[in-house]
């Protein structure tokens, strides 16, 4: 099944020079695009650090996790956009889109980067750089398969899941606030996720745990971030998930 992604909400337009030291984790339930305009910098995926290309983009999902940084003494310039997608990217990657894939993205990358630079955008302008932005959103993942998710219900359970990982929610809580009965929840997150509600987030936790302990946190801050009550909890969770 294939999924026309397209903006629901743009919050964030414009450019940034950030220096030594910057990180930038994603936040919000908002997804992010960069173009690359100078610089050092780039995203950290599965514990690796991976460099930004001059002049290629990126489209970081927020379902990604996403960790940015500049960790070296040069600074890092680029052109962005944070956005809310109707359709969720369910998806671990970080895309990297090129001018050199087609003449048509060549074109949309470039008016992407004048847009975001724009001082004043006209509501034209900025309707114009939503379907820009869906555009590349749409070249990006479609050679690649996705967990391609429509139901509002199941998209609005992500999103309190990933915004709210560091606190100690349950699922009845995910479900009170989908306006469901905690059994028709778990049924229809299965139906559409392919995994129960309780093991997503669990694999969730661990997984960031996972990203967070390969950039060098303390344990204590780890547990904090990923919802566990301490470093104890968040090692036997560890353990039991090599039993």
């Amino acid at each position: 099944m294939e999924a026309n992604y397209k903006i629901r909400e743009m919050p964030f337009i414009g450019f940034a020079t950030v220096g030594h030291g910057w990180k930038n984790e994603a936040y919000g339930g908002l997804n992010r695009m960069y173009y690359i305009k100078g610089g050092t910098g780039g995203y950290i995926e599965k514990g690796k650090k991976i460099p930004f290309v001059h002049g290629k983009m990126y489209f970081l999902p927020f379902y990604s996790n996403f960790v940015l940084y500049n960790d070296i003494q040069d600074n890092l310039s680029v052109t962005y956009t944070d956005f809310k997608l109707t359709t969720p990217v369910i998806s671990s990657t970080v895309y990297c889109i090129s001018p050199e894939d087609s003449p048509c993205i060549a074109s949309a990358i470039n008016t992407f980067n004048l847009l975001c630079l724009s001082q004043k955008r006209s509501e034209t302008e900025t309707e114009y750089l939503k379907n820009t932005v869906t555009y590349l959103v749409n070249e990006a993942v479609q050679a690649q398969p996705q967990k391609i998710i429509n139901d509002e219900v199941v998209v609005t359970a992500l999103d309190y899941i990933h915004s709210n990982l560091s606190q100690k929610i349950s699922i009845s809580d995910i479900a009170q606030k989908c306006f469901m009965s905690t059994d028709g929840f778990i049924r229809r997150f299965t139906r559409h996720v392919r995994e129960p509600p309780y093991s997503y987030l669990r694999r969730l936790r661990l997984r960031t745990a996972m990203a967070m302990r390969a950039e060098g946190k303390v344990l204590s801050e780890i547990a904090e971030a990923c919802g566990y009550s301490d470093a104890s909890a968040l090692l036997h969770a560890v353990a039991a998930t090599q039993e």
